[in-house]
């Protein structure tokens, strides 16, 4: 093999292993944010908290991955990645370690605050480092390995927690999740691709506010956002509060099997390059109309009392919000008028915000008129969705 061969093929080495690092990243830190998901009416039960105060171990972090969407457009190209992001994972299953081994309900919620800001702080890091280190057309090729390993660890998270509790306990299944990630972390520690492209070598963040403000105020682009916000909403107000119904004397069902209620998200994640072919032939307004009926129907179906009718409006659910969240980002790409860089960071600001918020305004409704409750709150989201989508999209994809 010539010597160019050789560099050729030690480059293609040397970024494979970047993109496995990236995907690593985003796998263990997702599956620690969602891992309590399945678990928050026993979580309720144990601390004698209501079902929206315990959703704060979603809600918080949430909100802090959303306010690093913005934060990253200046921090993306400042941190030391190589040694922030392995630190972040080792950190954060440290600290979720300590969350739950944590007889108080204030330590729980302090816990998962600082959890989020410890995976806040990944994105801004990944973003940085993919850019520094990936030739700029392989770029969107490295950001879907993190994206696709947030999404598998998202699941997984979800899976292993809720299926592990039956024989172990929910406690000792969420302390299972945080040892993985402090094992991962530590092998990062010593296995994370060291950048051929020096920090001092890097150009600073700057934050262009002009181009910020451009971004926000471009009524098309916002309206974008704001479906990302409604999509959001919608899903985490039904999986959150998921659990309390399915274990309730109505269903009944036992750990593992209202853990498996969430296994159709693999099913929207498998769907999501034939919603782009969807897009591609109805356009942007019939795509997320049709994502947002999708959620609406999946959602007045799990008013039924039979389980077979009720998975399949579950996954009527999982196929309405990845297929909106599929649409409204294809639709954000293709506004010129905006800083792509800036929009990209502002729907993810509203799309975590939706999470945020939903996740415990969600709770209080379910507090006080039960599933029905739930199911209203998203329909008036999918309303608005909806009208939002027939307002403002346009009809051509192109």
């Amino acid at each position: 093999m010539t010597e160019c061969g050789m560099a050729n093929q030690a480059e293609r080495i040397r970024i494979r292993s970047i993109l496995v690092a990236a995907f690593t990243t985003g796998l263990v830190s997702f599956a620690v944010l969602y891992s309590p998901q399945p678990l928050l009416h026993l979580v309720a039960a144990d601390y004698r908290v209501t079902p929206a105060a315990s959703a704060l171990t979603i809600s918080l972090p949430s909100l802090m991955l959303a306010v690093s969407s913005i934060a990253m457009l200046w921090l993306g190209r400042r941190f030391p990645a190589a040694k922030v992001l392995p630190l972040a994972v080792l950190a954060s299953g440290v600290v979720n370690m300590g969350v739950w081994m944590s007889p108080w309900w204030a330590g729980v919620v302090a816990g998962r605050t600082v959890f989020g800001l410890l995976a806040g702080v990944i994105p801004a890091a990944v973003v940085g480092y993919l850019a520094a280190e990936i030739p700029a057309e392989r770029m969107g090729r490295a950001m879907s390995w993190y994206i696709a390993g947030t999404g598998a660890g998202g699941l997984l998270g979800r899976l292993i927690a809720g299926l592990l509790t039956e024989p172990f306990g929910y406690r000792a299944s969420l302390l299972g999740i945080g040892a993985v990630a402090l094992a991962f972390g530590l092998i990062l520690l010593v296995a994370f691709p060291k950048p051929v492209v020096g920090d001092a070598a890097r150009p600073p963040g700057r934050l262009d506010l002009a181009g910020l403000g451009q971004a926000l105020c471009n009524p098309r682009a916002a309206s974008i956002y704001l479906l990302g916000f409604f999509a959001m909403s919608s899903f985490v107000a039904i999986f959150n509060y998921l659990p309390f119904e399915l274990s309730s004397p109505r269903f009944g069902l036992s750990q593992s099997s209202l853990t498996l209620s969430f296994l159709p998200l693999a099913l929207g994640v498998f769907m999501v390059p034939i919603f782009g072919m969807f897009y591609d032939r109805l356009g942007p307004r019939v795509m997320t109309s049709l994502a947002f009926f999708l959620l609406l129907t999946g959602s007045l179906v799990t008013l039924t009392r039979s389980i077979p009718v009720l998975f399949l409006g579950i996954m009527l659910i999982a196929l309405g919000a990845f297929a909106g969240h599929s649409s409204a980002t294809a639709t954000l790409g293709r506004q010129r008028e905006v800083d792509p860089a800036y929009a990209a960071s502002l729907y993810m600001f509203c799309y975590y915000m939706g999470s945020a918020i939903s996740g415990y305004l969600a709770g209080m409704a379910y507090d006080s008129g039960g599933w029905s409750a739930i199911i209203t709150a998203t329909a008036i989201l999918c309303g608005l969705g909806v009208g939002v989508a027939l307002a403002v999209l346009p009809r051509n994809p192109h």
